[in-house]
């Protein structure tokens, strides 16, 4: 939840076993990543990610001043398989089956 707020100046409502869970204070609670991926960036480095649901509390973005990515976009479900976004399809995966869960 800090990272979301400090990267794109968001507010979000972390979802969990079927619930959406609202907390102001991120520390609070402990809650399981939805996915896990960990994968080799070289010989001598791995990058691990932990795969998080959540609802915005608004759709306004505000990229930090030090956010190395000036590029992004909300997607629509039906914008997933448009071959002009080139996404890959371990994101296409998470981003499913979070709309999936969250639109219940």
């Amino acid at each position: 939840m800090r990272e979301v707020r400090e990267e794109v100046d968001l507010d979000v409502d972390l979802y969990h076993k079927g619930s959406i869970l609202i907390q102001e204070d991120g520390y609070k609670k402990s809650i399981p990543p939805q996915f896990m991926n960990r994968h080799k960036i070289n010989e001598t480095h791995e990058h691990v990610t932990l795969v998080y649901f959540a609802k915005a509390r608004s759709g306004k973005l505000v990229l930090s001043k030090t956010e190395k990515n000036e590029d992004y976009k909300w997607f629509m479900k039906e914008d997933l398989d448009n071959p002009e976004y080139e996404i890959s399809d371990h994101i296409k995966i998470y981003a499913r089956t979070a709309l999936e869960k969250l639109s219940s």
